[in-house]
């Protein structure tokens, strides 16, 4: 250690040695704040907001929006939602805590919502509602025009929710969203402009992603605000760093943290706690700092930090304890104090009691990666073993949670699972018309069945995904598409699975424009059908659409549409009718612009 060095770490060693929980108050962001308040009482008088808070990892981007929510709260009602990584939480999953939070301060009885409207949101909110009518199944795979339906009924919840009250709905690591919730808050943003309501949202500069881009590109439409958090300066370092140590800081001391931190408030903060507890010199590296400070635990707390990791940033403490000790012969309650103590978790309350979360995705990292690939996929195997015991029947519920550890413990738990959980969440993403996260589902049951020979599993399999690059893909990409979907057809013909091969060749998310070879299948299939029957009206309507974009020509597809609208009108089925008549209205619209096949 060189004496400049060595002289910095000694006057962080004197001037923070008593070091008290992160401050309440806000450094460094008055401009910013002031920004949001006016935001705020816009949204008051009417005029929603939509504002984005940005900036890296550690940047103060929470600790802004819970200001603004501590100063809104004195006058309107303010609903959290906290944002998971996408591909293991379920679709919508930021909207449904959302709903939750604001479902906390206001009852269903206050808002006067209508049975239809509850019973779309319990696809989001299954303990919504508690009626024999209701279920709390996802919403069924019938038209993308469902997914409008539900859209409409969280607008209504807003709406009615921001009519009593002045509502802000605060959106936390935006960056982890699904593409379903960013479709989702475009929409809102839209439709209730004229409301009063601010959504704030917080992601992370670097991460975003290419959807998280389009999202804000659609939203600068109707006026997105964007705030960029960067780092603290000078002045207000060292009034941190005053307030964490209890005592007024040297000049040399703040100028060479925020030399070394960039004035990153967690980074200054990091800095601080880990010389109060180790009188060694604070590491280069931020992640280093992480890992000195975990390492600096008890082995029993390490042991239960790591579980907690692979459970992700929020945790059950319930359930990483049933995994460090399925006997139940530990008390790890002492382990879960000391990282208490030590600032490396924090409870969550309004999760439930045994709910915490690490205080910064960093440090979850930071544990994670500490430990070997092979004794990461140890842990990931024992939670999967340890979901299936105590969900049972109720798997298909948590599947997306089952595929992600099963899928990072495959060479344990078997591929057999990962492509059981993999499909069931799949499955569960396409009823609900989260086509994205179905396509990554699917494509990863696929990657790990790795077998040719094509059975009902691998069918299954090869219909969604089909079906969802389908929906997810370009125009003159769908014909990849249609080639799964087809090879799993042709597997339930020889089969005898009828039902599924209908299924799979009139699904809403294939459209017939771009494919070609569709008519031929539905020609084979018509003859196994009852004559005047649903699956014959869905056969003959994307038959005759099929015919159309095939051929060029509209002439021959009129008989089909006809016979089909006439069963349909017959059978006195509106979603058929309707299911019918959007088939020839596309055709209508293409051959009206003069459109021929591509």
């Amino acid at each position: 250690m060189d004496a400049r060095l060595a002289t910095w770490a000694e006057l962080v060693r004197s001037e923070t040695s008593m070091l008290q929980p992160a401050p309440p108050q806000l450094f460094g962001r008055d401009s910013e704040l002031a920004l949001l308040i006016r935001a705020l009482a816009d949204s008051e008088r009417g005029r929603a907001r939509v504002v984005w808070i940005g900036g890296e990892p550690g940047i103060g981007k929470t600790r802004l929006a819970e200001e603004l929510a501590a100063a809104a709260t004195q006058r309107t009602t303010v609903a959290w939602a906290r944002c998971v990584d996408a591909e293991a939480a379920p679709p919508y999953w930021p909207w449904a805590e959302g709903i939750r939070a604001l479902l906390r301060t206001v009852t269903r009885e206050e808002l006067q919502l209508p049975v239809s409207c509850l019973k779309r949101l319990s696809a989001l909110v299954p303990d919504l509602v508690h009626h024999p009518a209701m279920t709390a199944r996802p919403v069924g795979r019938v038209t993308a025009s469902d997914r409008y339906r539900l859209f409409d009924a969280v607008r209504t919840l807003l709406q009615r929710a921001s009519s009593r009250a002045s509502l802000v709905l605060v959106f936390d690591d935006l960056h982890q969203a699904d593409a379903s919730s960013l479709l989702l808050l475009e929409f809102i943003a839209r439709e209730l402009s004229d409301s009063r309501l601010l959504i704030v949202a917080t992601y992370r500069a670097d991460e975003m992603s290419t959807r998280l881009r389009e999202t804000m590109g659609e939203l600068a439409r109707v006026g997105l605000q964007k705030v960029v958090l960067t780092g603290l300066g000078l002045k207000e370092t060292g009034q941190l760093l005053t307030y964490l140590s209890g005592t007024s800081c040297s000049d040399d001391l703040v100028r060479q943290v925020h030399t070394r931190t960039s004035g990153n408030p967690f980074f200054v903060t990091e800095v601080a706690h880990l010389q109060s507890s180790d009188r060694d010199a604070i590491p280069d590296n931020v992640r280093a700092v992480l890992h000195r400070r975990v390492s600096r635990l008890s082995e029993a707390t390490i042991q239960l930090l790591t579980v907690c990791s692979v459970l992700g940033r929020e945790f059950d403490f319930r359930m990483a304890a049933a995994v460090v000790a399925p006997d139940g012969d530990r008390d790890l309650l002492d382990a879960l104090d000391e990282a208490l103590e030590r600032l490396i978790v924090e409870p969550m309350p309004a999760a439930g009691e045994s709910w915490y979360r690490f205080r910064h995705e960093l440090v979850r990292a930071a544990v994670y990666e500490s430990v070997s690939p092979s004794r990461r996929a140890h842990w990931h195997a024992a939670v999967v073993a340890l979901m299936e015991q105590r969900l049972g029947a109720r798997v298909e519920e948590h599947a997306a949670d089952l595929a992600y550890h099963a899928a990072r413990a495959e060479a344990l738990v078997g591929s057999s699972r990962v492509v059981k959980y993999s499909r069931l969440a799949g499955e569960r993403m396409l009823a609900t018309h989260a086509f994205d996260g179905a396509l990554r589902h699917f494509e990863r049951a696929w990657r790990a069945r790795n077998s040719v020979p094509c059975d009902d599993e691998a069918a299954g399999i090869l219909a969604g995904l089909g079906l969802a690059q389908a929906a997810t893909t370009v125009r003159w990409k769908r014909q990849e598409a249609w080639a799964n979907v087809r090879r799993a057809i042709e597997y339930y013909l020889e089969a005898g699975e009828i039902q599924k091969a209908v299924a799979a060749v009139t699904h809403p998310s294939l459209a017939a424009e771009g494919v070609a070879g569709v008519t031929d299948v539905i020609r084979r299939l018509l003859p196994f059908v009852s004559e005047g029957s649903r699956e014959a009206a869905l056969l003959l309507a994307r038959g005759a659409a099929a015919a159309y974009f095939e051929t060029g020509s509209d002439k021959p597809t009129q008989q089909w549409f006809t016979r089909a609208l006439g069963i349909a009108s017959s059978s006195e089925d509106a979603r058929l009718e309707l299911r019918v008549l959007a088939q020839s209205l596309s055709v209508d619209h293409f051959a009206f612009a003069g459109m021929t096949r591509s």
